[in-house]
C-alpha cells in the first residue's frame, strides 16, 4: 500500500485537537514498516481554483496555510 506523505505534514497548523503535536509521528511509526511512502507535489493554484473560489484561496493564503493545503490538495484529486 502507498501512503501519500510529506514531511510538512508533521507541522502543527491549527489548535484543533485532531492536529495535536505528535499525532502524525505516532501514525508514521505504526505503519512505516508496512507501507511505501510517496511524496506529493503541491497542486497548482489553477487546479485549486477548479474547486475553490479566489476569495477562499486568498483567505487560506492570509492564514498562512496555503503551502500545506496545496500539498494536501492532490490527495483530493487522486480519488
Amino acid at each position: 500500500m502507498k501512503v501519500v506523505f510529506h514531511e510538512d505534514f508533521y507541522k502543527t497548523y491549527t489548535s484543533d485537537p485532531a492536529a495535536a503535536r505528535g499525532r502524525i509521528e505516532s501514525i508514521v511509526k505504526a505503519i512505516e514498516d508496512k507501507v511505501e511512502f510517496v511524496e506529493p507535489k503541491p497542486a497548482t493554484e489553477e487546479d485549486i481554483a477548479l474547486v475553490h473560489t479566489v476569495i477562499h484561496i486568498d483567505s487560506i493564503k492570509k492564514q498562512g496555510l496555503y503551502d500545506i493545503a496545496a500539498l494536501a490538495a492532490p490527495l483530493a484529486f487522486a480519488g
